[in-house]
């Protein structure tokens, strides 16, 4: 089943597959959060609690936090594949990632014309 998105007025679809093997679990060990910027000190603040930081303009941080799920198995795989969080299964790369694995072969692709407009019909009707 494919996989599509909207962000503002644009349309992407998910392409690519995810492969362990190669990323090394990366999105099963790590969050990222986007945040409002609240005080000039911010990035201070949470890179002196270990928390990488990228800021996105004035107003916003982005945060990178290790953050292993406890059902990785010790062979690196999902213990609860078939059960797992509804995150674990959109999880992919998109527009709006700011840290990621350089070797993860997911990723949002913008998409135009009559197959974003197929694609935003699906969405509706789900």
């Amino acid at each position: 089943m494919m996989k599509y998105r909207q962000i503002g007025d644009k349309v992407y679809k998910l392409v690519g597959k995810c492969e362990p093997e190669k990323c090394g679990t990366w999105c099963c060990h790590h969050i990222v959060l986007k945040i409002p910027k609240v005080n000039p000190n911010d990035v201070e603040y949470f890179e002196a609690r270990g928390i990488k930081v990228r800021e996105l303009g004035d107003r916003e941080l982005a945060l990178l936090i290790t953050a292993p799920c406890q059902h990785i198995t010790k062979d690196g795989k999902c213990g609860i594949y078939n059960e797992r969080f509804e995150n674990c299964v959109i999880y992919a790369k998109r527009k709006t990632d700011w840290f990621s694995s350089p070797e993860c072969n997911i990723m949002w692709k913008e998409i135009h014309g009559r197959e974003a407009q197929i694609a935003l019909k699906r969405m509706r009707d789900r």
